[in-house]
């Protein structure tokens, strides 16, 4: 899953539901999920992964890659749905509806939330060191990822990759991997070092302080009531 598309995405983004606060978004994917949960009818979970793909182009999100992020998701429920088989083909289905839909709901969250106000909202509910970890954890996938991105296109104009030269791909990507083990260490020890100067004992400052409701919190919070609704009706 490339998160630095994810935060480009929920960075700018114009759209209602980027203009909502973090908390009503959450209450929406956990809406959808409850939804998914009681419901066991192919039919209506086919409706809400369509109703979610509607939404995304509504907020004027590139519908296909984000539904490409669900491939991994996918992919193990087609597994575990496989497992299942008896006879119909039913509820091998519902498990690969209720996976991808289930999956589909939370990206549409962290495509339109900055991460900000995500951490902003875990660490009223996190333990503070908890929530720092994973607010450190998230910082450094895009260091590293930056870093990345500069040793492969360094191996690709010292060395050139070749389909042909299976050997000599694996040898660039193990060294390629080793540096970035060696510089994932390195900063991990660097910004214990930093923290640990600074006084650090279990929780930074606040991230962001949380957004007051407004108007635009109002349809996350319908969309939510809509989808338990439907779920107690059809589903």
């Amino acid at each position: 899953m490339d998160l630095y598309f994810i935060d480009y995405l929920a960075s700018n983004g114009h759209s209602f539901f980027h203009k909502a606060s973090a908390v009503p978004k959450m209450i929406f994917s956990m809406s959808i999920i409850i939804a998914i949960i009681m419901s066991n009818r192919p039919s209506f979970l086919a409706f809400l992964l369509l109703f979610l793909l509607l939404l995304l182009k509504i907020l004027r999100q590139p519908v296909l890659k984000i539904l490409a992020m669900t491939f991994y998701v996918a992919v193990f429920a087609i597994i575990f749905a496989v497992s299942q088989i008896s006879g119909s083909f039913l509820w091998p289905l519902t498990i690969i509806l209720k996976a991808v839909t289930a999956a589909l709901s939370v990206l549409i969250v962290l495509t339109t939330t900055n991460y900000f106000d995500i951490f902003a909202v875990l660490a009223h509910f996190l333990p503070k060191l908890i929530a720092d970890s994973l607010f450190m954890t998230y910082r450094s996938f895009f260091i590293l990822l930056k870093e990345l991105k500069n040793l492969t296109m360094a191996v690709k104009v010292k060395r050139g990759l070749s389909p042909r030269k299976i050997f000599t791909n694996l040898k660039s990507l193990g060294d390629i991997l080793g540096v970035l083990f060696i510089h994932a260490v390195d900063l991990s020890s660097r910004s214990s070092e930093i923290l640990a100067i600074r006084g650090y004992k279990g929780g930074m400052a606040k991230y962001r302080s949380l957004r007051c409701f407004s108007k635009y919190d109002f349809a996350p919070l319908i969309l939510s009531v809509a989808a338990l609704l439907g779920v107690g009706i059809f589903g």
